[in-house]
């Protein structure tokens, strides 16, 4: 059996969608463990709760020159030639642009 994950069923009627957690079974469908309806965040918190963390989205390691490393057999626990995907940092805002003064209408 796949493991137990937060799975997209249908939207709620704001449009935004609905989640509940389950596993996904080999045939593509599914079954559910627990079938309260919940948004993403509620259902992330629930399924940390439960003892499942979400899977690190993993890259191939590099040394300084960029080229690949490979994986050392004499560590078999450790795969050298993957490491955890680094977040690209956060893009900072421009400065909003101040607004001429408005002019003044003669009456």
């Amino acid at each position: 059996m796949s493991k137990l994950k937060v799975i997209q069923n249908g939207t709620f009627a704001d449009g935004e969608a609905v989640y509940q957690i389950g596993y996904e079974l080999e045939d593509g469908s599914f079954e559910v463990v627990n079938a309260n309806v919940m948004r993403k965040v509620v259902a992330d918190a629930k399924l940390s709760e439960m003892g499942v963390s979400k899977p690190v989205e993993m890259e191939r390691a590099r040394d300084d020159k960029g080229h690949y490393i490979a994986d050392d057999v004499s560590t078999p626990d450790v795969n050298e030639a993957f490491v955890p995907k680094k977040k690209a940092p956060a893009k900072k805002k421009a400065p909003a642009k101040k607004k001429a003064p408005a002019k003044k209408k003669k009456a």
